[in-house]
């Protein structure tokens, strides 16, 4: 398997801190995720990582169609790779009430957490939301005020944490995506990687997402517009989100997200070699401004 298209062989190329996965798991995980991809009619399937929970863990693949920037899916795991399962796409009301929660998953994909949170004010334009959505929300009136409280099921609760961290982390080197004239952000065939001098500064990193960052007319001027479309990781915010390091006497770089602890990108420069993983308890952490010196507040 390509480490660019499926990153079972991450483990091994950066000496396993990232993710190891067994030999058994390994064999089931490759026959598994080949029938995945010929079952959804995917252009590529790759495994995603690993959210520990509780009770058990949950493997997670992604599969891509055309537009691997949006046209993705997320399925779970908890059998040893063997069966998976789509997660359900949420509605962003019942996200935003799901990414309250903090404990542990459970490992259990049907079971039923429960978040309670202010409720609308009188002068708030009423919600026009699904009949499905609506009925997992309770509203209930007291001195204070109003209260939602929203049923959620864990498998909902970890699509919204995966789609989470996909904003936050997914990442790819500058020039592995080109915009075509049509507007379409598709794999770039001639990318042989990142030069050893580019592959050490952040700002070589994309995020793997629609861009969300306004650039002025002047910056569009300067920039490629063939190439220059992703959001750079050096512009996150807070300033030390990322911890970059050399592994192999630099035949590997490897970039952790202190957002998302867990998450680990790596790029084998001046090859196609990179991918990346996720590998923890799907907790995000909200204190990282506090305990960077360069930005902590005064």
């Amino acid at each position: 398997m390509e480490l660019g298209q499926l990153n079972t062989g991450l483990g091994d190329c950066i000496g396993g801190g990232a993710m190891t996965i067994s030999t058994e798991y390994k064999a089931a995980l490759q026959a598994s995720l080949v029938l995945l991809k010929n079952r959804e009619n995917f252009k590529t399937v790759k495994l995603w990582g690993k959210i520990a929970g509780i009770s058990r863990d949950y493997y997670i693949a992604q599969g891509f169609g055309d537009n691997q920037v949006t046209d993705r899916k997320s399925f779970y795991s908890t059998d040893h790779c063997v069966t998976w399962l789509e997660l359900p796409k949420v509605h962003p009301v019942t996200a935003a009430s799901a990414k309250r929660l903090t404990v542990r998953f459970t490992g259990n994909a049907t079971y039923e957490y429960t978040v309670t949170e202010p409720g609308p004010s009188p002068s708030d334009a009423p919600l026009d939301l699904p009949p499905d959505v609506e009925k997992t929300r309770q509203k209930t009136q007291n001195d204070d005020g109003s209260e939602i409280t929203t049923t959620i099921k864990e498998d909902q609760r970890l699509a919204t944490v995966i789609q989470a961290i996909d904003h936050d982390c997914a990442v790819v080197p500058y020039g592995a995506y080109i915009r075509t004239s049509a507007g379409e952000m598709v794999p770039k065939r001639s990318f042989e990687g990142l030069s050893r001098a580019d592959a050490g500064k952040l700002q070589s990193y994309m995020h793997f997402r629609i861009p969300i960052r306004k650039r002025s007319k002047s910056d569009k001027a300067q920039q490629d517009l063939s190439l220059d479309f992703f959001d750079s990781i050096a512009e996150d915010v807070p300033e030390g989100s990322w911890s970059l390091q050399h592994e192999r006497g630099g035949d590997v770089v490897v970039l952790k997200s202190l957002v998302w602890p867990g998450f680990t990108f790596f790029h084998a420069p001046g090859s196609t070699g990179y991918g990346y993983v996720y590998n923890g308890i799907a907790q995000k952490n909200a204190d990282l401004a506090f305990m960077l010196p360069s930005v902590a507040p005064k």
